[in-house]
C-alpha cells in the first residue's frame, strides 16, 4: 500500500524522473542536473518491481525541462551579452584609433597652417621689397626728370642767350656797314672835293707851280693819312669780326655740348622709362600671380578650415558618442553588478535552502531508518512499499526556478533598454 499524499493513478498518469535520495545528502545539489541522472519511466506499482531499501524522489519532467530550458537560455543570453560587449569594445578601440587619427590630422593641419602663414608672410616680405624698389625708382625718375627740366631751361636760356647775341652780332654788322658806308661816303666826299681841289690845285699851279706842289705834298700825306686810318678802321672791324666768329663758335659749342647731354638725358631717360615700365609690368605680374597664390592659400586655408569644423564636429560627436557609450557601460556594468548581486543573493538564499533541505534530509534519514526497519517488517510480511518524495525538495526546486526566472527577467530588460539605447544613439 502506497505511503503519501498522491494516489497510484496521479503516479501512473504524470511522466516522472528519478533521483538517488541518498546522492543528494551526499554532495552538493545544484541547477545543472544533467538528463543523464534522470530516467523518464512510469510509475507503475503492479509492474515496477523496486529493490527493499531503494528510497527514491520523485521530480516532474516537465518541471525539471523547463529549469534546463531556463539554464540554457540564460547561458545563451550571457554568451551574447560577452559577444556584444567584445563587439563594444572592438568599435571602441575602432572609434579611439579614429579619435588618433583625427587628432594627428588636426596636428598635420595645424602644422600646414602655421607653414601657409609663414609662407604668406615672406610673400607680403618681398611684396614690401618689391615696393621699396619701385619707390626707390620713382624717386630716381623724378630726379632725372627734374634735372631734365633744369637742362631744357638752361637750354631754352642759352638758346635765348643765342638769339640775343645773333640780334647783337646782327645790330653790330648793320652799324659796321653803316659806319662803313658812312666811312666810304665821306671819304668819296672828301675824294671828290680833293679832286675838285686838285683840278683847282691844278689850275692854279699852272699858275702858281711852287705853290701847287706844296699842296700837292699835303694832299698826298693827307691822303696817307686817309688810307692809314681805313686800313686801321678794316683791321678793326676784322678784329671784330673775328671776335664775333670766336663768340659764335663757341656759342655753337656750348649748343652741341647742351643737345649732346639732352640727348644723353633723353636717352637715360627713356631707358629708365624702358627699365621702370619692365619692372613695373613685372610687378603687376608678380602681384597678379601673388595675389592669386594668396586666394589659393586663402580657398585652401578655407577649406582646412571647413576640414577642421568638420573633424571637430566629427570628434565632438565621438565624443558625445563616446561619452554615451561609457554611461551605457557604466549602466550596464552597474546592472551586471546588480545582476551578480541578485546571483549572489541567489546563491545564498540556495546555500541556506541547502542547509535547511541537508538538516531536513538529515531528520528524513533518520525518519528513513525508522521507515526502513518498518518496512523489513513490512516486507518480510510480503507487503510492497514505495516512499515518495516529500514535498519541501518539490518547494525548493520551484524556489530556485523563481530565483532564476527573475534573473532572466532582469538581464532581459537590461539587454532591450540597452539595445533601445544604441539604436537611438545610430538614429
Amino acid at each position: 500500500m502506497p505511503v503519501g499524499g498522491d494516489s497510484p493513478k496521479d503516479q501512473n498518469s504524470n511522466k516522472a524522473a528519478w533521483l538517488d535520495y541518498d546522492d543528494a545528502l551526499n554532495g552538493e545539489w545544484s541547477f545543472n542536473i544533467e538528463p543523464s541522472f534522470i530516467a523518464s519511466e512510469t510509475i507503475n506499482n503492479e509492474d515496477d518491481k523496486t529493490n527493499i531499501g531503494e528510497t527514491s524522489i520523485l521530480i516532474e519532467k516537465t518541471s525539471y525541462e523547463e529549469l534546463v530550458a531556463t539554464c540554457d537560455a540564460m547561458k545563451v543570453q550571457m554568451k551574447e551579452l560577452e559577444e556584444k560587449l567584445e563587439e563594444k569594445k572592438k568599435e571602441d578601440e575602432e572609434k579611439d584609433l579614429k579619435i588618433s587619427k583625427l587628432e594627428s590630422e588636426i596636428c598635420e593641419l595645424k602644422e600646414e597652417s602655421y607653414k601657409t602663414d609663414e609662407q604668406m608672410d615672406d610673400l607680403f616680405s618681398r611684396l614690401m621689397n618689391i615696393l621699396g624698389v619701385l619707390e626707390r625708382r620713382e624717386t630716381e625718375k623724378n630726379k632725372i626728370l627734374e634735372e631734365k627740366m633744369e637742362l631744357e631751361e638752361k637750354l631754352e636760356n642759352a638758346k635765348i642767350a643765342l638769339q640775343q647775341i645773333d640780334v647783337f652780332f646782327i645790330k653790330i654788322k648793320s652799324n659796321h656797314q653803316q659806319i662803313m658806308e658812312k666811312q666810304v661816303t665821306m671819304m668819296e666826299s672828301e675824294k671828290n672835293a680833293l679832286m675838285s681841289e686838285m683840278l683847282k690845285q691844278q689850275m692854279l699851279y699852272t699858275l702858281t707851280t711852287e705853290g701847287w706842289t706844296q699842296k700837292w705834298a699835303a694832299w698826298n700825306a693827307e691822303k696817307r693819312n686817309l688810307q692809314e686810318k681805313l686800313a686801321e678802321k678794316d683791321r678793326e672791324n676784322e678784329m671784330l669780326q673775328a671776335e664775333v666768329d670766336m663768340e659764335e663758335v663757341s656759342g655753337m659749342l656750348k649748343i652741341r655740348k647742351l643737345q649732346n647731354q639732352l640727348t644723353q638725358k633723353d636717352e637715360e631717360i627713356q631707358t629708365v622709362n624702358r627699365k621702370y615700365s619692365n619692372l613695373k609690368k613685372r610687378g603687376v605680374q608678380m602681384l597678379e600671380e601673388k595675389n592669386q597664390d594668396i586666394k589659393k592659400l586663402q580657398r585652401e586655408v578655407e577649406d582646412q578650415k571647413k576640414k577642421l569644423e568638420e573633424q571637430n564636429n566629427q570628434l565632438d560627436e565621438l565624443k558625445n558618442m563616446i561619452k554615451q557609450e561609457s554611461e551605457k557601460r557604466k549602466r550596464f556594468e552597474n546592472e551586471m553588478k546588480a545582476a551578480e548581486k541578485i546571483v549572489k543573493d541567489a546563491w545564498r538564499e540556495e546555500k541556506m535552502t541547502r542547509k535547511l533541505t541537508e538538516q531536513t534530509c538529515l531528520k528524513e534519514k533518520t525518519e528513513k531508518m525508522a521507515l526502513q526497519e518498518k518496512v523489513k517488517e513490512l516486507s518480510a510480511k510480503g507487503v510492497v512499499v514505495h516512499k515518495i518524495c516529500p514535498n519541501s525538495e518539490h518547494n525548493i526546486l520551484v524556489q530556485r526556478i523563481d530565483v532564476l526566472q527573475r534573473q532572466r527577467d532582469i538581464l532581459v530588460d537590461s539587454i532591450t533598454q540597452r539595445d533601445a539605447g544604441s539604436e537611438n544613439t545610430i538614429k
